[in-house]
């Protein structure tokens, strides 16, 4: 089982990175993208192994342009099978016309390998990097260590 943060902004809609949604490696050492039918949503809840409601995977989408490498471009969207329950409300999220500026604060969340793995999702809040400082400050490689 693979563990990630994703955003909720529709009744059926995640947005989480496409890292997400692909394995460390396939037989020829590249990372492949996980089928839908094996990926499904906790929502509900800010426990990763209870609570909430689980909600399998319809369909999902990776940007065209990411890059597994350098993890340039790491968005994915998750289509649910199902809309989610009325009690689960999407986030207010940045949009195309409402840029994030560097020093804005802004909220992140995730489990995260802070202490070992970690149970409730942490959150943090953190004043948001241009994308060229970024760049220059986060370490990257193929996979995570979770």
């Amino acid at each position: 089982m693979y563990l990630c943060a994703g955003a909720l902004v529709g009744p059926k809609t995640v947005v989480l990175p496409a890292s997400c949604i692909h394995e460390c490696s396939n037989a020829l050492g590249a990372p492949s993208v996980i089928s839908p039918a094996h990926l499904a949503v906790r929502v509900g809840s800010h426990l990763y192994d209870s609570g909430g409601t689980v909600i399998s995977a319809q369909r999902s989408f990776e940007h065209p342009n990411y890059n597994s490498n350098t993890f340039d471009n790491d968005l994915a969207i998750i289509q649910l099978s199902q809309a989610v329950p009325a009690t689960a409300k999407p986030i207010p999220y940045a949009g195309l016309n409402m840029p994030v500026v560097s020093g804005e604060q802004v909220v992140i969340d995730g489990w995260g390998a802070t202490a070992g793995f970690v149970n409730p999702l942490n959150w943090l809040t953190i004043s948001a990097l241009s994308a060229s400082d970024c760049a220059a400050k986060v370490a990257k490689s193929n996979c995570f260590d979770v």
